[in-house]
């Protein structure tokens, strides 16, 4: 999938995080934030802004949810 897809998909829903492919296993993610990309985890709930690898923008993204970004940093 790809970003453009993912943002139409969870239009108007933050029960959902996302992240590009490649980053499986890293325990990170992004959600929306009142319309904003954030990454998550974060100890301020989200830090605003995104990633700055032109690369990152145009692989392929999936959805996940919290609990699995979590659970990978559980295991670090």
């Amino acid at each position: 999938m790809k970003l453009p897809d993912v943002l139409e998909t969870l239009k108007g829903c933050s029960d959902y995080w996302f992240r590009p492919v490649s980053w499986q296993g890293q325990g990170r993610a992004y959600c929306l934030i009142g319309g904003c990309t954030a990454l998550v985890p974060s100890e301020s709930g989200g830090q605003h802004g995104m990633t700055c690898w032109p690369k990152e923008l145009i692989e392929d993204w999936e959805i996940v949810s919290a609990r699995t970004v979590l659970d990978e940093r559980a295991t670090d």
